[in-house]
């Protein structure tokens, strides 16, 4: 299996939530030991566990055969039960991810100083953060690729960039006073003949 390969899951698994993470960026994250794929995970919503750490939870409980007794959600508790692992645990360890790993901290701790205090084999990422302030996770991480399905993954976090300029609009409707969305006109007759004359 290639780089690809692994990246292209995280992309599909990170689609699964676009829009869901707002006004965080969807991110996806896979964790192989060894070629074997442990895990496909992706951030769900923000103020919770990013991609990286929900991979690396889902493959310590393959790995050892015994579940996270907490939230996996909560972030913080998150990281420090990863922290607290055996030195070495996930060394023969490689994570995919869509985007650089954030190396600041706010509601969540730091990803980039996690997966380098974690001393993985190799991190693989699709993107480089866009965002100042964001950026430099890869600083962090000696053993980074950085690059792999860079198109893919601009698109998307095309919506994410978006938002940090004006509101990312899905769709527009358009509904009467008492609430109905069909059953007649909702423009009126000027607009009407406008948009006929333009046509």
């Amino acid at each position: 299996m290639t780089n690809e390969f692994y990246l292209q899951l995280a992309i599909n698994k990170a689609w699964e939530y676009q829009g869901l993470t707002y006004p965080n960026p969807a991110v996806g994250a896979v964790l192989t030991c060894r070629g074997e794929i442990l895990a496909i995970e992706a951030h769900q919503r923000a103020g919770t566990s990013h991609a990286e750490v929900l991979a690396l939870l889902c493959a310590y409980e393959k790995m050892s055969e015994s579940a996270v007794a907490f939230d996996v959600l909560d972030a913080r508790q998150a990281h420090d039960f990863l922290l607290a692992l055996p030195k070495g645990f996930f060394a023969e360890c490689a994570i995919y991810v869509t985007l650089e790993p954030c190396s600041h901290k706010g509601k969540t701790p730091s990803c980039a100083s996690l997966l380098a205090s974690l001393e993985l084999q190799e991190v693989i990422i699709g993107l480089q953060d866009p965002i100042e302030g964001h950026d430099g996770g890869s600083e962090m991480l000696p053993h980074s690729i950085i690059g792999v399905l860079e198109e893919e993954c601009k698109a998307l976090l095309e919506p994410f960039i978006i938002w940090q300029k004006r509101a990312f609009v899905l769709f527009k409707l358009a509904q009467t006073t008492n609430g109905r969305v069909g059953g007649g006109y909702l423009s009126s007759k000027a607009s009407l003949a406008s948009c006929a004359s333009n046509a």
